[in-house]
């Protein structure tokens, strides 16, 4: 297995809004991902890419999952690479089935894909080859990043922490009471350590290795303290908070006395920078530069203008739900994208492209609804930060297409085909609406009580 490197897992299923929606947050967790939409095309990814494991739905065209778990098996290269069924039934002849076939575990559709995620690391920590006595492993829910740190630095350990949680993989790297490096996702070092430090539920486990010098080099008993005060002002100011992508204009003549604000104001004395831009012209982390930055606004020494890069706050790309009445709905849109495509003889009735809007980079999933009549998509929900409903022209009346439940839960934007034959305003306002949900959800995120706090 690929432990000391990438994490290759294959997904193997024929429905493509689940395979997309799989692959989504594997990448996110860390892994590299491969795809198969039946048996027959999975055997050919295996002995291309050599896979850790192998996740497959049971029934699919060509070759089913059955077949493909046995054929694995039979074949001495593969016999030993651990296999996840996906079923929709859950029938126990089913399971005693895939058991027979080498199956190491079922999930039951519908599933939560962060559950998967958990399956896998379980299957990872269990192949890893020991390399001490006695695994440190638990979850956050029962012991708090802090206790677990100081508990390891007690005990001597050197290694690395790893942590999962709600599909989103991270760790810290220590030696001899002092942290070396840390990760959260996409974030690093300080903005990682916060992140960290702040969950409340996933789980963690321990691994020796031998570690190089990382970029931090902190002592833990500092960073305990500087973390915890750190997190407790992003909680007090998060209502000023401006976004990684806000442009700093300073406004202010009089001088800054405190001495952790002051190198902030001599920098934007002399000019206007993003919040990103700053935190990379003074060195520091990114949270630390917006509570700063939130402090000076605050006090009315500068203004915030809006960016444009407020979608990296959800890694870099936004993603939309592109629902249309009928093909030719979305080809209005398509085609205002300079990307027409001609479904006339049918098809698949989901389409996916990724395009940039207003500097946005944006991740559209479209639906033909009245193609979809098992309603996959809307297994994209959890998954997207807006909707965009096209209507045929000579609707008069929205058809009962979207449920009434997900009205204020995430933003849904309405037009008919000729609007956006006429021009792009439609999407340009779905995504601005989107962009607002992700600002709003984050706020709300660092405002939210957590343990306490001021």
């Amino acid at each position: 297995m690929s432990r000391k490197g990438s994490r290759k897992i294959l997904l193997v299923d024929d429905n493509e809004t689940l395979l997309m929606a799989m692959e989504f947050k594997l990448r996110e967790a860390g892994y590299e991902v491969f795809t198969a939409r039946d048996g027959r095309e999975a055997l050919a990814v295996v002995q291309e890419q050599v896979p850790d494991v192998t996740v497959s739905d049971i029934s699919m065209p060509v070759m089913d999952g059955f077949e493909l778990c046995e054929k694995l098996r039979s074949d001495p290269r593969y016999a030993s690479m651990p296999f996840i069924f996906l079923t929709a039934h859950g029938e126990p002849e089913e399971r005693v089935r895939g058991l027979e076939a080498g199956a190491e575990d079922f999930i039951v559709k519908p599933f939560r894909i962060e559950e998967l995620i958990a399956r896998i690391e379980r299957i990872y920590r269990r192949l890893d080859p020991p390399s001490h006595h006695g695994r440190f492993q638990g979850n956050l829910e029962d012991l708090g990043l802090p206790d677990i740190l100081q508990t390891l630095e007690q005990k001597g350990k050197s290694g690395r922490l790893v942590i999962l949680s709600q599909g989103r993989k991270g760790f810290l790297d220590f030696r001899k009471g002092r942290i070396l490096a840390a990760r959260f996702g996409d974030a690093a070092g300080e903005d990682a350590l916060v992140e960290l430090f702040n969950l409340q539920q996933g789980e963690f486990w321990y691994e020796h290795r031998e570690l190089e010098d990382g970029d931090l080099q902190l002592p833990i008993s500092s960073v305990l303290i500087d973390i915890a005060r750190l997190s407790d002002e992003a909680r007090r100011w998060s209502a000023w908070m401006p976004n990684p992508g806000d442009r700093l204009v300073w406004t202010s003549e009089e001088r800054v006395g405190d001495p952790e604000l002051a190198p902030y104001a001599a920098v934007l004395h002399s000019e206007s920078l993003t919040v990103r831009d700053l935190a990379e012209k003074m060195g520091r982390s990114l949270i630390r530069t917006r509570v700063a930055a939130a402090r000076l606004h605050q006090e009315g020494r500068l203004r915030v203008e809006p960016g444009s890069e407020d979608a990296a706050i959800t890694g870099g790309v936004l993603r939309l739900l592109v629902l249309g009445d009928g093909w030719s709905s979305l080809q209005s849109l398509l085609a205002a994208l300079g990307r027409p495509k001609n479904n006339a003889n049918g098809g698949s009735a989901m389409e996916y492209l990724r395009v940039t809007v207003d500097r946005h980079s944006v991740d559209l999933f479209l639906f033909d609804v009245e193609s979809d009549s098992n309603r996959l998509w809307m297994g994209m929900i959890p998954l997207v930060q807006g909707v965009l409903r096209i209507m045929k022209d000579e609707t008069r009346a929205e058809p009962p297409a979207i449920p009434k439940t997900l009205d204020g839960a995430i933003p849904i934007r309405r037009c008919r085909a000729a609007d956006l034959r006429e021009s792009l305003a439609p999407l340009r306002e779905s995504v601005r609406s989107a962009v607002t949900y992700v600002r709003t959800r984050k706020r709300e995120m660092y405002a939210k009580p957590n343990g306490g706090g001021s």
